[in-house]
């Protein structure tokens, strides 16, 4: 079969207007990283063999109307999209799009959007087929099916419509993941890939694990993942020295939610990458309760570059609504051992947990200025579909109506915004306002900018950072 894999646009998009799909714009980004779940499909795909195309339109900058064309030159039998519910509008009016081709082919959804909402997301004509879980055992077992005239019954992961009703065997079984190949990253656009606050402005990215071993209120990956299940050391650097060595990569940000869950494991990747003599740099993202001195210094000397720490809050209730935890106190010591090792470090901040007041929001970004990490990445709390957040909330009457069943029942085509937790003088107008404050605050001090001109060492640093003051601070 011809198939293509599709990467949908991150993209703010218009009402219909009946000749297209109506203005757009392209979401602001400062990082850009390969879709390795497609990739890992796409190697799946080969295996069989498929003729098989990935087409990263995130990556390209292109719009449905290009993406379409795309579709229409390959002229594939199956089409796989992956969805996130916020793009859930656009991802349906392409597919619509995509099933009047002529010859019409096979479109097949998949992401965590069916993972969240799989009767709900098929309950859609835009799709023939869905695949909720995990895709790379399901797809090729639908994809054969479909080849021989019949209905995937019993394929595990698969949905499907039928007498008016949607079909459902419900999600696979994990597929062993020692028994998943690499990426097929030659499919993808690398040349494309960017993080604007690593060194060389160009990243590719690596999964070590999948799932997470954390439970934290306000994030759904663990659906995505499953249960936490990590690579072997060796599997991990085999893949690596591919990329530093194939590919040619000098920059790469390891994907995984928490690289350090078990610190064992991750000194095993360190110590095997300084045997090899791999010379790159790479960043992670852990949390503060998950390293210590000695394994940080490891990770030093095998080349991390920059950690990412979720701090999230200053304000011990809101620590333990989101389930982190942690403690201010164990921030303070993983930091203060994060500059010892000569490590970079970014520090995300959340504003705006349910029934936090101002006092506590303020505590939040003055603690950002204190513990004064090399970036901060400041965000409102938004109950996203999927999330214990956000069941809460609606149990609680924290929110009028289920909005994202909604937002995907009407394609997005609802009247108010996304939700977050106002209350009293907390208000939407107040976060927003909040929110760009803390990063003017944050990256518009003296000491800061002074620290960031002396690390220019060219025209491209100058311009890079230029760049990324703009994607900041300067909106």
């Amino acid at each position: 079969m011809r198939i293509i894999l599709i990467n949908p646009p991150e993209m703010i998009i218009g009402a219909e207007n009946g000749v297209g799909f109506g203005a757009r714009t392209f979401v602001k980004q400062v990082r850009v990283l390969p879709p390795l779940g497609l990739a890992y499909l796409a190697a799946m795909l080969r295996n069989d063999p498929h003729e098989v195309k990935l087409l990263d339109a995130n990556a390209l900058r292109i719009g449905p109307s290009e993406i379409i064309q795309i579709v229409r030159s390959f002229a594939p039998d199956v089409v796989g999209v992956t969805c996130v519910t916020p793009l859930f509008p656009i991802v349906t009016r392409m597919c619509r799009e995509i099933k009047k081709l002529n010859p019409a082919p096979v479109v097949v959804v998949g992401g965590p959007q069916v993972t969240i909402m799989p009767v709900l997301t098929m309950e859609n004509p835009a799709f023939d087929y869905g695949i909720e879980g995990e895709a790379e055992q399901a797809f090729p077992a639908l994809l054969k099916a479909v080849a021989g005239g019949g209905e995937p019954d019993g394929v595990a992961g698969a949905l499907y419509r039928k007498d008016g009703g949607v079909i459902r065997s419900g999600p696979p079984e994990p597929m062993a993941i020692e028994e998943i190949p690499f990426p097929a990253r030659d499919l993808l656009p690398n040349e494309s890939y960017f993080d604007m606050t690593t060194e060389s402005r160009r990243a590719s990215s690596i999964m070590t694990a999948r799932g997470c071993p954390f439970r934290c209120s306000f994030c759904e990956r663990y659906i995505r993942g499953g249960h936490y299940r990590p690579r072997s050391a060796e599997s991990v650097v085999d893949e690596l020295d591919e990329l530093v060595n194939g590919v040619g990569c000098k920059e790469v940000v390891i994907y995984d939610d928490t690289f350090t869950a078990s610190k064992k494991r991750a000194a095993d990747i360190c110590q095997k990458i300084l045997e090899r003599s791999l010379k790159f740099r790479w960043d992670c993202r852990t949390r503060v309760d998950c390293v210590d001195r000695e394994l940080l210094d490891l990770m030093k000397r095998a080349g991390c570059s920059r950690i990412s720490f979720g701090v999230e809050s200053a304000g011990a209730e809101v620590l333990e609504r989101f389930r982190k935890n942690i403690t201010i106190e164990q921030v303070g010591q993983a930091f203060a051992w994060t500059r010892e090792a000569g490590i970079k470090i970014l520090a995300y901040f959340m504003l705006g947990a349910p029934g936090e007041p101002r006092e506590s929001i303020e505590d939040t970004v003055n603690l950002s200025l204190r513990l004064n990490p090399d970036f901060a990445y400041y965000s409102i709390v938004v109950p996203y579909p999927g999330t214990d957040m956000y069941d809460q909330a609606l149990a609680e009457g924290l929110l009028p109506f289920d909005y994202w069943e909604e937002y995907v029942r009407k394609e997005g085509l609802l009247s108010e915004a996304i939700p977050m937790f106002e209350h009293d003088d907390v208000t939407r107008p107040y976060l927003l306002a909040t929110l760009k404050t803390a990063y003017q605050r944050f990256y518009l001090r003296p000491g800061y900018i002074l620290r960031r001109f002396r690390s220019i060492r060219s025209v491209s640093d100058f311009i890079w950072h230029v760049k990324m003051a703009k994607a900041t601070v300067l909106t």
